[in-house]
């Protein structure tokens, strides 16, 4: 089946490629993993969640009420989830499908992303045309771009807001940023308009952009801006930013800020500008103090009656965030009491099960570990840690090596091909005496590109050295380590290999 896609002029939704394709191919998602992928691309669409559909806390919640955004990473994962759904669709259709599009360079960024994704996953083929001639198929029917263009011309200000928020709570934020930059310019300024612009460049990873906006949004609005953007704009410093914009103490200025602002009533804002205080005392290494603080926050939101509220949406964060303190002490029997109580709480969210997992391994418990993999696995089978944590038990517990190469492979092909996955397959080739496999990995990365993170571009420079010296490449070795040097002449594992290679 031959597909034609053309990009549509100044549209307003992203990932029209994606909607022509599953409407062509008649795609319809059963799961509810597949049925979330669809509301990353048509959040509009009439999706019925079963009873069994289990969904998380995160993924029930509206787009004001959440509390954690969908990440470009995220977004990425779930294009990918959808791109082996409709891999898996074609295959029960015995469906062989090209995909003919034009203008590449005109395409949506989303509908680039899936694009990408769809060629890595050998899905089907793709032929690309810098223009379409007279005969090029109209298969271009998007029913959402004309219902989206449609309430923008002709509808009140509230229902296109209305409409910006179901993009932002999905994930995609390049439709959400359109359709906030049209409200200001057919409304004018506004405060909630540039504080959601802020969180919406957040997501796509434009964090100075989004800094611009949430700074903006404060001149707009009144005290309650203030603590929302003060909030966001300290995950920024301690979070979101490059590396070298970090600031532990421009985050805690903006929260204490913030804080002052907050009435002497127990609500969500006050609750959690403290949980984001915490983060920052557990960065300086004052865990015990973050520990009483989230205690004491758990325990405000049971006293007000605010749990009950929101599903314990609040509580299962800060909750989340206790464990990972308590992980940090090295309190097994708090740490695991911790996660045990979050399971509980949201027992459907995969990152609960793949952060207590990761932590059993920690303490040598694999058995249990495995148990907690294999339900993250069930409720996301496309997520890239989980195959990274099963190597580790393969490759720790089982002294299985094979096993462990295997789903390191699928990790790091799960992830796009993640340098933070890299380093991980790259370590069991070498076990495995597989030097030239392992270069070959390596010969198109550029390591120049991780040296603001120290520890992978260490980590990465000795396994090359490794392969270097394996395949008798000593000069080689001998001028990566020199140049590693450079950069971090403190650095104890260069110098000891430094020492190795004078000996040979």
């Amino acid at each position: 089946m031959k597909i034609y896609i053309k990009p549509l002029q100044d549209p307003i939704v992203a990932f029209h490629l994606v909607r022509v394709l599953i409407s062509v191919i008649n795609f319809q998602p059963k799961t509810a993993l597949e049925k979330e992928c669809v509301r990353l691309i048509d959040p509009l669409s009439e999706l019925n969640f079963e009873a069994d559909d289990y969904r998380s806390l995160t993924e029930t919640q509206d787009y004001k009420s959440q509390l954690r955004f969908y990440t470009l990473d995220r977004v990425k994962r779930t294009l990918n989830s959808l791109v082996k759904a409709i891999s898996e669709h074609l295959m029960r259709e015995n469906e062989a499908i090209t995909l003919i599009v034009c203008s590449k360079n005109k395409l949506d960024v989303g509908s680039s992303l899936f694009i990408d994704l769809f060629l890595a996953n050998n899905v089907g083929n793709v032929l690309f045309k810098n223009e379409a001639d007279e005969n090029f198929p109209n298969m271009n029917n998007d029913q959402l771009e004309h219902k989206i263009k449609n309430i923008v011309l002709n509808s009140r200000e509230k229902t296109i807001y209305d409409l910006t928020q179901k993009f932002l709570s999905v994930g995609n934020a390049w439709t959400a940023i359109s359709l906030l930059e049209k409200l200001i310019t057919r409304f004018g300024n506004n405060d909630e308009y540039f504080y959601d612009l802020g969180i919406a460049y957040t997501q796509i990873e434009k964090t100075e952009t989004a800094e611009f906006y949430l700074e903006k949004s404060k001149s707009f609005g009144g005290i309650n801006r203030i603590i929302d953007a003060n909030y966001v704009l300290s995950m920024l410093y301690t979070r979101h930013h490059p590396k070298n914009l970090h600031s532990l103490e421009k985050a805690e200025m903006l929260l204490n800020e913030a804080y002052t602002y907050c009435d002497n009533e127990v609500g969500f804002h006050k609750v959690f500008n403290r949980n984001g205080y915490a983060l920052i005392l557990f960065r300086k290494g004052l865990v015990e103090e973050a520990i009483n603080i989230l205690i004491k926050g758990i325990q405000s939101l049971r006293e007000s009656g605010l749990s009950s509220v929101d599903g314990e949406l609040h509580e299962s964060v800060l909750t989340y965030n206790l464990a990972q303190c308590y992980v940090s002490t090295e309190d097994y029997v708090k740490a695991c009491s911790t996660f045990e109580r979050l399971i509980d709480m949201d027992p459907h969210y995969p990152e609960n099960h793949l952060e207590y997992a990761k932590y059993l391994i920690k303490e040598n418990k694999y058995d249990k570990a495995v148990e907690h993999l294999n339900i993250a696995k069930s409720l996301n089978p496309n997520l890239p840690e989980v195959y990274s944590l099963l190597a580790l038990y393969f490759l720790n517990y089982e002294n299985n090596v094979p096993q462990a190469k295997e789903n390191y492979q699928l990790s790091y092909k799960l992830s796009n091909y993640s340098s933070g996955y890299l380093y991980d397959l790259c370590y069991v080739y070498t076990l495995m005496d597989r030097y030239e496999e392992c270069m070959d990995l390596l010969k198109d990365v550029d390591l120049d590109q991780f040296v603001f993170d120290k520890e992978l571009y260490i980590d990465l420079t000795i396994i090359k050295v490794e392969c270097f010296l394996n395949l008798d490449l000593f000069d080689d070795a001998k001028s990566l380590l020199a140049k590693a040097e450079s950069l971090y002449p403190e650095n104890e594992t260069i110098k000891e290999n430094q020492n190795l290679i004078a000996t040979l």
